[in-house]
């Protein structure tokens, strides 16, 4: 269950990730969401 959540925390971070580059700035630089 744990194991599952991480994935697909991972699949919806790689693809915010890819939108925010699609936007023109990613969400390490906006707002360092990867810092936490």
């Amino acid at each position: 269950m744990a194991v599952a959540k991480l994935i697909d925390n991972s699949v919806l971070w790689l693809f915010l990730e890819a939108a925010s580059l699609v936007a023109g700035h990613t969400l390490t630089v906006d707002g360092g969401m990867y810092a936490q």
